[in-house]
């Protein structure tokens, strides 16, 4: 969680966001390890990237592709797609 928190900070700086800029985050629900993982922290993610919703969906329009090193026992890394959306 804390590598995905410090990837989706950096994200936030490039998109020029305030540090109290709200967000929305959706990513691609492909059933992974890894999007079960972020969906049992996903209280610590929303206060530490200052998300309102944190969303795990099907389809995702104009998503970007973020690599995460996570030991999971299969080949690493994981990518996951999301967007964010400014609040």
């Amino acid at each position: 969680a804390r590598e995905f928190v410090n990837k989706i900070q950096n994200e936030r700086k490039s998109m020029s966001l305030e540090v109290t800029d709200k967000i929305e985050i959706q990513i691609k629900n492909d059933q992974s390890f890894l999007n079960e993982s972020l969906s049992k922290h996903k209280e610590f993610i929303c206060n530490e990237i200052q998300a309102l919703n944190f969303m795990l969906v099907g389809e995702i329009k104009d998503s970007k592709t973020m690599d995460l090193n996570i030991d999971t026992g299969e080949s690493s890394p994981k990518n996951i797609n999301y967007v964010i959306k400014k609040l």
